[in-house]
């Protein structure tokens, strides 16, 4: 008998992904990086900020309240809050010299954003309408030619993401195309014809994009093999540096291909990452736990990570331990069969306002009294 092979179920292979997808989707928009400092979201709406040297006073961001994404350049930290306004530190150094930067006092007046994302030269904002916001210097430091036009970005409708590069801004419509602005490196050039796009991450030279089917494409700039990701499978995240491109895997494992500068393609080793965001030589991963990793990274401050708890998103008033709760399931499950009982008991717990020590007991002794009552 002739046996057929069977090809891959292809719609099943793109659900998962997609539920993947869409249970780290929570995650994201928890770390930042610029070349002297990290920037971490804690679930409670405060940010921290692991900076060393003369740089350590510029990045005040003791009073920010109830922040739901960050975003930051070198000498500018954002953050979004959960009202859709939008908050920035008002300094930079340049040339060993302290600047106020009033260019970027638009960003106050912003309302109803859902994303941002920033580079030297502007920041830019994501509406819950699908239009793009935009503000900045307008033209380098330094340079004598001006950045590609920012303002180009105004006539952008239905974008769902966006991602800012070092000269570039590029945007995910709702139809997985994708939009540009121009670059001076040609970053963005073949994105035109990009299809099935999820998510994009814009770098110093190249621009990569995520299909639905767990698979990557590049353009631009293959410096070090940064483009090299044809034969990724199973992402389900992606990031790039100025010249390497990190990918998350469904398994929470991470690949990273590119110029290995200073070892910020070492990443082989990790486990259990949510999220991922890659700087210019550095490569950072948040864990389910809240605690954060990092690869690479030539500024010692910067790599001041290691103290760091509860980066990421709190449900309700405590960080919820997904770990804490496939233990319960698989308690409860060994009781009775009635877990739809358990999950609304479960459910309503969660928004109790109590410690997670507090509510990790509440939980137990829940589990406990179900116990008695299904026997």
């Amino acid at each position: 008998m002739e046996h057929k092979h069977r090809s891959p179920d292809l719609t099943k292979i793109r659900n998962n992904l997609a539920q993947v997808r869409e249970e780290i989707s929570k995650y994201q928009g928890y770390l930042a990086a610029g070349t002297d400092h990290t920037v971490g979201l804690r679930g409670d709406g405060t940010v921290v900020v692991a900076i060393g040297g003369k740089y350590a006073g510029v990045h005040d961001v003791s009073d920010w309240r109830d922040i739901v994404a960050i975003s930051t350049s070198n000498h500018h930290i954002f953050g979004l809050r959960g009202d859709g306004t939008v908050v920035a530190t008002k300094g930079r150094y340049y040339e060993d010299k302290y600047y106020e930067s009033p260019e970027y006092s638009d960003v106050f007046g912003w309302r109803d954003i859902v994303a941002i994302s920033t580079n030297e030269h502007y920041v830019v904002g994501l509406m819950g309408v699908g239009r793009v916001v935009a503000t900045g210097p307008g033209s380098w430091v330094g340079r004598d030619e001006d950045i590609p036009n920012w303002r180009d970005v105004f006539g952008w409708r239905d974008i769902v993401a966006i991602s800012v590069g070092f000269d570039s801004i590029v945007g995910l419509r709702g139809d997985g195309r994708v939009v540009s602005t121009r670059s001076i490196y040609k970053s963005t050039v073949g994105t035109v014809n990009w299809r099935d796009i999820v998510a994009i991450s814009a770098g110093k030279a190249h621009t990569v994009g995520l299909r639905g089917d767990g698979t990557v494409v590049a353009v631009g700039s293959n410096y070090g093999g940064a483009c090299d990701v044809s034969d990724w499978r199973d992402i389900v995240a992606i990031s790039v540096g100025d010249s390497h491109t990190v990918g998350l895997r469904s398994n929470g494992t991470v690949v990273a291909i590119g110029y290995n500068h200073d070892g910020c393609c070492d990443v082989s080793d990790w486990c259990d990452i949510v999220a991922i965001f890659a700087d210019a030589y550095s490569t950072f991963g948040l864990k389910r736990n809240g605690t954060v990793v990092v690869a690479g990274v030539y500024n010692a401050g910067q790599r001041d990570t290691k103290n760091w708890r509860d980066i990421g998103p709190f449900y309700g008033a405590y960080h919820y331990d997904v770990s804490l709760e496939q233990s319960i399931i698989k308690r409860v499950s060994q009781i009775s069969h009635k877990q739809q009982v358990y999950f609304a008991g479960l459910c309503a717990i969660r928004s109790l306002p109590l410690l997670c020590a507090e509510k990790d007991a509440y939980i137990r002794e829940f589990i406990i009294e179900q116990g008695k009552l299904w026997q």
